[in-house]
Formats: C-alpha cells, structure tokens, sequence
C-alpha cells in the first residue's frame, strides 16, 4: 500500500509540475503511524501522500492520499481524497471528490461533489451547497442540502430538507420525520415509501422498477444458454464485418509487410508498456482535476482506439499462425479470419481466453508504436528468415508489426 502511494504521489508531482506550482509532501515509509499537523496557508496547490493528517491550513486545492484525513481548514477550490476514513469539518469552494470506507461532511461544501464509500453522512452541522453524486452501502443526510442528489445506495436515510430534486436506487429509501424533498423524487426500491413519506416530497414522486429483479422474469435456464450462444455468435460476426471493411481502408495497407518471428514477439512485448499506461493515465488524469478534459477525451478514444488495437493484433496474429503452417494466405482479409477463428478456439478455455486477449491487445499497440516512431520493433538487420524463408522489408521500410 505505501509503495503504492509513493508512486501514485510521484506520478502525480510529474505531471502537475506541467500545470502548476504544487507543494507536495510524502511519508510512505512501511509502517510509518506518525500523525501529521498542517496548517500553513499554501498559496498554490497542496499533495499530501502518507498515513494521517490534521489539516487545518489553508490551499488552493488539496490532494490526499492516505489512511486518514481530518480536514478542518479551507480550500479555495476542490479537494481530492483517497483514504479509509476521511472527516471533512472545514471548507471547499468547488466540491469535495472522495473515495474511502467512511466519510463525513461535518463542513461547508461548494459546488458539485462525487463520493463513493461504504458509509456516508452528512451530520447536522454540515452544509452542502451543489449536487451530490453519491453511491454507497449506507448514506445518511442530517444537514443543509441545496442541489440535487443522485446516489445509489443499500440504504439511504433522509432527515434534513432538500432543496432540489433527488434520483435514488437502493434497497431501502427512508424520508425521517424531520426530512423532506423541496423537489421532484425518481427512486427504486425493494420496499416502496410510506404514504406519509410521499407526503413529505413537494414535487412529483415517479417509481422507476426497471432496475429491480424480479425473479418470474427470468428465463429457463437452457434459453439463457440459447441466448449467450446466439450473443456470441452476433459479436463474431459483428467484428468480423466490421473489421474486414476497416481492413479496406489504406493505412492499413502496411499490414501487408513480410514479417519475422522475432520482430512478431518484439511487437507484443513493447506493445504492453501502452496497454497498461492507458487506464493508470486515465485514473491520474481525473485525480489531478484540473486535466479532467484529458482525461475524457481518453475515455472517448478508448473504444476506437482498442478496436483498432485488436482488429490489428487479430490480423497479424493470424498471419503469423498462417506463415506457420505454410498456407497460402497473402491477403491481410484472409489473414484476419484466420487470426478470428483462433481466438474464438481460445475463447472457450478458461483463462487462456484473456489472456490471448491481452496478447492480441498488445500486438495492436506494439503496431501503433511503429507507427508512431516510424521505426521497427526488433531486429531487422537480415534480409531474410533462415526460420521461413520468407523476404523481409529493408530498413527503409516502415513495418508495422
């Protein structure tokens, strides 16, 4: 866990020095237990990375992330915590992004917050000016809410008044003596409100049941297997077309090169330095806030970018099984059915389906470095395969696997 969070803090020092100005300190020594006191007043962003801290100081934005955070001084924009327990008794002016096993909000919030722990509470002192995004096991709302609340809970309690409208799903939605909705109410639950509970909502109250199971609904047991089946088949054939007319397009073309076996093993392993990059920039991205832009134009690319990744992974795997077994398969289509086949053949081990699909994964961005650096993976410098026989493309050629 400390080492952990000794290179999330080092990433995230790396990419905020591109931004801005952030004072940062570290303690994610093993078994380090010190409680830490902070309350200087920081003129630009502050990082904490360690096992506890009292912050009553005073920042622009704050980043934690640690074991415990008991925050009871001010930050003139947002705060972003990661920990097990995390008491919020101070103030923020653009929300409060969370993630942990317990949270409080005892404090004043501004703007539009995103929470997710097993249990929440908003105590009676608290203030929440903004939306909420909540989803948690158990959540309680005792204080000031002016915004609207999204939350998706096992069990939500409402005791204070909201003013604006609520969207809830749990198992169990109860609306106190003291709570009321100045709004309009979604929710769905296993047990419907009381009477006296709609009483207390202003606006329009609309049961949603579309996400609850209901257990006569379901099908019999040989139909669902008819039905994985049929699903399955319907996504083969959908990659399938859609593949071979991406195959079409020009670029790809230079699937087409010769390849060498040791080039073809060199791709896979470069390739999984980006495969594993993507999701840990994504997840930084969000957590330094002020790239959050970046970080959705990320999620954006991630289909396209994938599909593509695999559609190519998919095509030179099979060329390669094709060069193999000495068949006569020149076209890059034909290469890719080949490459198809195989891993439906895979698909159905256990294991060995996942990770074939890393591997084709890592093909396709193994490709996309070639592509980039306009250079190839591996060694190059024979003409030809003393393996296959098989020609390989001079150096002044750009091969992409």
């Amino acid at each position: 866990m400390n080492k952990m969070l000794t290179v999330a803090a080092g990433v995230l020092v790396c990419c905020s020095a591109m931004v801005r100005a952030m004072d940062v300190e570290t303690h994610c020594k093993e078994n380090d237990e010190t409680i830490y006191n902070v309350s200087k007043e920081f003129e630009e962003d502050y990082l904490f990375a360690g096992n506890e801290l009292n912050f009553s100081g005073e920042a622009q934005d704050m980043v934690f992330l640690g074991k415990t955070l008991t925050y009871k001084g001010k930050t003139r924009l947002g705060l972003v915590a990661i920990g097990k327990k995390i008491l919020f008794s101070g103030e923020t002016g653009n929300g409060i992004t969370a993630a942990g096993v317990n949270i409080v909000v005892d404090g004043n919030v501004s703007g539009n917050n995103y929470i997710g722990c097993k249990n929440f509470q908003l105590t009676e002192r608290g203030a929440i000016d903004g939306d909420l995004f909540l989803g948690c096991a158990k959540g309680t709302v005792d204080g000031s809410f002016n915004g609207n609340l999204h939350v998706g809970a096992g069990e939500l309690q409402i005791n204070s008044v909201i003013n604006g409208d609520v969207t809830a799903y749990g198992g169990r939605i109860r609306i106190g003596k003291k709570g009321k909705i100045n709004g309009n109410l979604i929710y769905g639950a296993k047990e419907k409100l009381s009477v006296e509970e709609l009483a207390r909502v202003s606006g329009t109250v609309t049961v949603d049941d579309h996400h609850e199971f209901k257990s006569g609904d379901m099908l019999p047991k040989k139909m669902r297997k008819w039905v994985a089946v049929l699903f399955s088949i319907g996504m083969f054939l959908s990659f399938a077309v859609i593949g071979s007319l991406l195959l079409f397009l020009p670029v790809f073309r230079k699937l087409d090169a010769p390849q060498q076996e040791r080039t073809f093993w060199y791709t896979s392993l470069w390739g999984l330095i980006p495969l594993l990059m993507y999701p840990a920039v994504v997840i930084l991205s969000f957590a330094l806030v002020v790239t959050i832009p970046f970080a959705v134009v990320l999620l954006f690319a991630f289909v396209p970018l994938f599909f593509t990744a695999y559609l190519i992974g998919t095509t030179l795997a099979g060329k390669y099984i094709a060069m193999k077994l000495r068949w006569n398969a020149g076209r890059r289509h034909l290469q890719f059915l080949i490459g198809a086949v195989a891993g439906v053949l895979l698909a159905i081990i256990p294991f060995i389906n996942f990770l074939s699909g890393i591997f084709l994964l890592a093909l396709g961005w193994g490709t996309f470095i070639t592509f980039l650096f306009n250079t190839t993976v591996g060694d190059k410098r024979n003409i030809e395969s003393s393996d296959t026989g098989i020609a390989l493309p001079s150096d002044r050629d750009s091969y992409p696997g």
